[in-house]
């Protein structure tokens, strides 16, 4: 379980390489995540649901070409990997047909239900009004002004091109009446 956690944690560095998350908390989110999908797939073991081989592939190759566009070359993400890229296409096969058959389950499970807006409405009626925790707004509001410096030289040009249309303007009300 230890190295699938390093395994995901490497595979999510590659894939964010901006995370500002504590190691720590990216441990505990992915170990999480983890059990989740190890619960899936043992229920879908026991179902007999499987993924698609094409899916798989497609998934594969896909994760393949956006790794090594991110790390700039094939050499740069064995190195980050520090293994050959057949490992690195075999450990990423297992984990896209991983997520393929845990999102079937989760499809498996959750597809039928349903619910209304009104139902929604009248589940929350019954709760006690103190249990609904209050979350506040949040809003992030930013402004840049940038009020650009023009030349004298530029002010004159735009004085002359307005001086000519308002005469052209003059001209073209003469006509029109």
């Amino acid at each position: 379980l230890q190295s699938d956690i390093e395994s995901y944690i490497l595979q999510y560095k590659t894939q964010n390489p901006n995370y500002s998350e504590s190691e720590e908390k990216l441990q505990c989110k992915i170990l999480n995540k983890l059990l989740r999908q190890k619960l899936f797939l043992n229920q879908a073991e026991l179902d007999s649901v499987t993924a698609n081989e094409t899916r798989v592939n497609q998934m594969l190759n896909s994760r393949i070409d956006r790794a090594i566009m991110q790390r700039g070359s094939q050499k740069k993400l064995e190195d980050f990997y520090n293994k050959s890229m057949l490992q690195i296409n075999n450990q990423l096969k297992e984990k896209a047909r991983d997520q393929l058959i845990v999102r079937k389950m989760q499809k498996n499970i959750t597809g039928s239900v349903s619910v209304t807006p009104q139902e929604v409405k009248e589940y929350y009626n019954q709760l006690n009004k103190d249990s609904i925790p209050i979350i506040p707004k949040k809003y992030k509001i930013r402004h840049i002004v940038r009020i650009p410096e023009y030349s004298e030289k530029s002010k004159n040009n735009v004085r002359q091109e307005l001086t000519k249309l308002r005469k052209i303007g003059h001209y073209i009300d003469v006509i029109l009446l």
